[in-house]
């Protein structure tokens, strides 16, 4: 659901005849960002054509499947190395200056096509006029030809003119966050529209260009509405599923069972990526017919805790959720529902835990299942003071082990109360927002970066992880 080929609104440049600058440095993911669009372009019905100025076309094939899908008739091989042989039905050009390049762009442009030099900056290498005559026919080349234009350079966004010619301008980076190394796009430049997206988390995993699209957490403008009830995921010996079978597989099976497992919420995160981290489990819990306790995070109620799932699910199909799963397995305690004798202080804190270890052991006996208890601590803590609750953290965790059972306890990341979470939790993850985009991974144990991918599988909600890194 949250990731893609690539911008729409770059392709949109593209498709229209608008010429694109794609800046970066090398190994930044220019040649497949570059080959992304045009084998996108070629699907949407136009002619397409990548000159490979750097790199010889079977150097090409070994890097990327997108090549290969591409086809040898959208190649030209224009690396003049010697001893590189390409295929025979690839054409060869040797691209000594920007005629050469006009000649191709020309021809392809009258057909309602884009062409792509990668790099631009070995074109100036071969051209002999001076940088101000190649830069005023590349300009000359650009208003006068209908067709779309791609060219891919290393030079700094600050001494490069092409970003005064063209339509379009993107930025290629990398850099390091939590250990791994995550990759940016920066729309710098596009020409008559504005620029709504500034910037794009994005991977190359397979060599394929893969963007994330910050806006699509918000269910609520985009619901994913369907039109089954979720089905119940297998799970391996001595472990409770999580709920996303990426996340199964890389905890070696899922949570173990008598786990407490603390994650952190940045305050900043969308709502709906909050909920995801922890309603898969619940779900699928639910789904085995096991009790689901719940001190939702946020404040919210019995009902609002839901607001996220609704989303999920059409009308008729949540009606099944609610009367098949909801209803009788899941029961809500929202903080300030807690009876009023209940009060905000150390000892008014140690009766509320008395109050839910009642509610979680009349389910045990009655269900004799084991019991999923999710808590807000966000919500704990407004209410009865960080300082008082703090000690009583692990108060659950024995019994959570004797029985067998799992907690989920939520933290937002502004809270001392984290450090408690994190020295108790047999897993710890957090979910912090990364240039804008929600981004989830393991610090007990380690893992990559992720995003939490949310589809529809043919009528079925499923629920998975994405690697950004």
């Amino acid at each position: 659901m949250n990731g893609h080929l690539a911008p729409e609104e770059i392709l949109d440049q593209c498709a229209h005849g608008g010429s694109l600058l794609v800046q970066g440095g090398a190994g930044s993911g220019k040649t497949i960002l570059t080959l992304s669009l045009l084998l996108e372009l070629k699907r949407r019905g136009l002619k397409v054509c990548f000159i490979s100025a750097r790199l010889p076309t079977n150097a090409l094939f070994r890097s990327s499947p997108l090549v290969e899908a591409l086809g040898t008739d959208s190649l030209v091989d224009a690396s003049m190395q010697s001893g590189n042989p390409s295929d025979p039905d690839i054409a060869r050009m040797p691209l000594a200056d920007l005629s050469d390049l006009a000649m191709v762009f020309l021809k392809t442009a009258q057909e309602k096509g884009v062409v792509a030099l990668d790099p631009w900056d070995m074109l100036l290498q071969r051209d002999k006029r001076s940088d101000h005559e190649i830069y005023t026919a590349a300009t000359d080349l650009i208003n006068r030809t209908p067709g779309g234009l791609i060219l891919t350079s290393e030079n700094s966004a600050d001494s490069n003119p092409l970003a005064h010619i063209v339509d379009a301008q993107v930025n290629l980076d990398r850099e390091m966050y939590e250990g791994n190394i995550i990759r940016l796009l920066s729309v710098e430049k596009l020409r008559g529209q504005p620029i709504e997206t500034p910037r794009y988390l994005f991977n190359l995993n397979d060599g394929v260009f893969t963007a994330f699209d910050p806006k699509a957490w918000n269910l609520r403008e985009r619901p994913l509405k369907v039109g089954s009830v979720p089905l119940p995921i297998p799970e391996e010996d001595g472990h409770f599923s999580t709920g996303m079978t990426k996340l199964d597989h890389l905890l070696g099976g899922g949570y173990k069972r008598g786990s407490y497992v603390g994650i952190e919420i940045d305050p900043e995160a969308p709502l709906e990526a909050c909920d995801l981290t922890f309603l898969p489990t619940a779900s699928d819990f639910l789904c085995k017919k096991r009790p689901v306790v719940v001190v939702p995070p946020s404040a919210r109620d019995a009902s609002s805790l839901w607001d996220t799932a609704r989303q999920i699910f059409d009308d008729e199909a949540w009606a099944r959720v609610m009367s098949e799963l909801i209803d009788p397995y899941g029961k809500v305690i929202p903080v300030q529902e807690l009876p009023p004798e209940l009060g905000a202080d150390e000892g008014h804190f140690l009766k509320a835990i008395k109050y839910w270890n009642g509610i979680k052991e009349a389910l045990r006996e009655e269900a004799n299942q084991p019991i999923l208890s999710v808590i807000g601590y966000d919500s704990v803590a407004r209410i009865y003071g960080e300082e008082n609750v703090k000690p009583f953290v692990g108060s659950s965790l024995q019994k959570t082990r004797e029985n067998q059972e799992l907690v989920i306890a939520l933290v937002t990341s502004d809270l001392g109360l984290k450090q408690s979470i994190l020295g108790i939790a047999n897993y710890y993850f957090k979910l912090e927002l990364v240039k804008g985009l929600p981004v989830f991974w393991g610090v007990k144990p380690r893992t990559g970066l992720y995003t939490i991918s949310l589809e529809d599988d043919e009528g079925i909600p499923k629920t998975n992880l994405v690697k950004v890194s």
